[in-house]
This record gives C-alpha cells, sequence and structure tokens, in this order.
C-alpha cells in the first residue's frame, strides 16, 4: 500500500484512503502508523474508511485515529446505509469535538443529505457516476459523472 502511495503521489493525488483493523475490530495502530508516516512524507491528505464502522469500541478508536493523525473518517454509522446510522455518526460528531472531520457516505443522496449535514458531519461522500456503454457491440463500459445528481445534491444542501 505504501508503494500504491508513492506512485499516486507521482500522479498528482491529494489525498488517500485507507483502514487497518485487527482481527478482534480494533484499530491496527502499528499497521495505520506505517501507512501513515507514508502519507504524511508525501503530503497527502489521509482519511479513514469505513473500517471505522466495523470496530468495537467507536469512541476509543475515534481518539486513537486522532492521535495517529487521520484528517478524516469516513462513516455510515455502522449501519449500511448513513441516513440508517445518522444517530450514530451524530454521537461521532460530538465525541469529535472539531479534533477530526467527519464524513457520512454511503448511500447518500438528495432525499437525505440534507438530514446528514444537519447531524454535523464536515462533508458527505456519495457516487455521482453513470455507465456509459463503450464499442459498437456494447460490451463494457465506462463511468462517466452525472453533473445533474451533483447538482441536486449540492442545491439540496442549499
Amino acid at each position: 500500500m505504501a508503494k500504491d502511495m508513492v506512485q499516486m503521489a507521482g500522479l498528482g493525488i491529494k489525498g488517500i484512503v485507507f483502514g487497518c483493523l485487527t482481527d478482534k475490530g480494533k484499530v491496527d495502530t502499528e499497521g495505520n502508523q506505517l501507512l501513515m508516516e507514508k502519507a504524511k512524507e508525501l503530503e497527502l491528505e489521509v482519511t479513514f474508511h469505513r473500517a471505522f464502522d466495523l470496530v468495537k469500541d467507536p469512541k476509543e478508536s475515534l481518539d486513537q485515529l486522532i492521535e495517529l493523525g487521520f484528517d478524516r473518517i469516513l462513516t455510515s454509522g455502522g449501519k449500511a446505509r448513513a441516513i440508517e446510522g445518522i444517530a450514530q455518526i451524530r454521537e461521532t460528531v460530538k465525541w469529535s469535538e472539531g479534533r477530526i472531520q467527519i464524513m457520512a457516505g454511503s448511500g447518500v443522496n438528495t432525499s437525505n443529505v440534507r438530514a446528514l449535514a444537519d447531524a454535523g458531519v464536515d462533508a458527505v461522500h456519495f457516487s455521482s457516476h453513470v455507465a456509459e456503454k463503450v464499442g459498437d457491440l456494447g460490451m463494457g463500459s465506462k463511468h462517466i459523472p452525472n453533473q445533474e445528481k451533483i447538482e441536486a445534491i449540492v442545491k439540496a444542501l442549499g
């Protein structure tokens, strides 16, 4: 993963997302620290991904991630969809006390983005692409941004 970071940084990316856990559902401080050191050496922003939703003790894990130097946590509040985990997301925001950004993700759309924003998150993460068929035979596809969805979500946020 560290080698991948070096390659991606060489291509101009600004941030990386990863999250190492132990088999007991705790933050793998050693594994995350190794990757964090490389990311910071490369001047990358670092997001702990939805592995956070699998930890046994979210409050303790939040404090560990802050101590490790993560810039933000991506979470769905421990549920399949962020709106279903909104109560836990609200708690995570409260616990964070502004020490780390909290980003809600999974199932974010125009009908729920306002409620997620009102829960106090710093950012939302959503899919914004549509598949476009490639070639005359319709085999394969490429993903292109869905500008209408992006605009609708931004509008829903006001």
